[in-house]
């Protein structure tokens, strides 16, 4: 750890935002201070969204998985 993190009393939730979003945590941690959880408990789910993305995009993500030999849902 580089140096202590001190948190303050947040008056509300607005100001709890506006504190996070304005540090830099690698200030205060480093990757030695995290520790590898497991939640036993936590179900696996699949649930299929649409989301519009630009063609280019699509076309960059299709090759990469073709290279990690994955499929895509939408072969065309």
């Amino acid at each position: 750890m580089k140096k202590p993190l001190v948190l303050p009393d947040f008056k509300n939730e607005d100001e709890e935002r506006g504190f996070w979003s304005d540090i830099d945590l690698s200030d205060y941690l480093e990757p030695s201070d995290f520790k590898r959880v497991v939640f036993p408990n936590l179900k696996r789910t699949k649930k299929m969204v649409a989301i519009r993305l630009p063609e280019q995009l699509i076309d960059e993500a299709k090759e990469k998985a073709q290279k990690l030999n994955r499929k895509t849902t939408s072969e065309n």
